[in-house]
């Protein structure tokens, strides 16, 4: 999705205005992504799943608090965004989860939304004690 620059030049008239005054998003370059190109990287060290893309890369962060793997965190860059990046990391992290037979707690906000419109991850929430 490409966001408009929204300036008070729009806003104002002209002779109330500086070019160097701009309010608002400036636009954003949309990119091609071949998401079934792309693959995710879990970065045990980091103790977080990653997708690198050019210069970019999108990560789902993660906290093992034994016996749970607890999701906390997804970002993924503007440059990345609608592309379907987070859903990738999202079910190579609950996948992750389901074959080392670790519970989750979906603190992260999208993992926790990924898993209601997902109900096949529903068996491995629980809740952290």
């Amino acid at each position: 999705m490409t966001r408009k620059a929204l300036t008070l030049a729009t806003l104002l008239p002209s002779s109330a205005t500086s070019s160097k005054l701009r309010v608002g998003f400036e636009e954003t370059p949309s990119v091609d992504i071949a998401i079934d190109d792309l693959n995710v990287e879990h970065n045990i060290e980091a103790r977080r799943f990653e997708i690198h893309y050019g210069d970019e890369m999108a990560r789902l962060e993660y906290h093992l608090r034994r016996p749970n793997i607890v999701y906390t965190h997804t970002v993924v860059p503007r440059a990345l965004e609608g592309h379907g990046i987070a859903g990738k990391l999202a079910k190579e992290a609950l996948d992750y989860a389901r074959e080392s037979g670790l519970p989750v707690v979906p603190l992260c906000p999208y993992v926790a939304d990924y898993i209601d419109k997902h109900p096949e991850y529903a068996d491995l929430v629980t809740r952290e004690e």
